[in-house]
């Protein structure tokens, strides 16, 4: 998790359009939760994160906590789409 999180820190977030939108293949928690919610590739998910309001959350070190409470900043909002993508 750790490396996950250094990797995150690296990667400069651009708009949800400029990302590849590579079909999800089901194998994690993260992927599961975006499939649960009905988005079947990375730029729907990242679409979807983007639209969500700015706010703090209650515990940022929860890797699904910006889709339980439906907000996230820019810090967890990145890390959720990084995680998403190295599942």
């Amino acid at each position: 998790m750790d490396q996950i999180i250094k990797r995150c820190n690296q990667v400069e977030m651009y708009r949800w359009d400029s990302v590849v939108p590579a079909v999800f293949q089901r194998s994690g928690k993260i992927t599961n939760a975006f499939l649960h919610l009905g988005m079947g590739d990375l730029r729907q998910a990242a679409r979807h994160v983007q639209m969500l309001p700015y706010g703090r959350n209650v515990h940022p070190d929860n890797p699904l906590v910006v889709l339980e409470e439906q907000l996230g900043t820019c810090s967890t909002k990145d890390a959720l789409i990084c995680r998403l993508a190295h599942e």
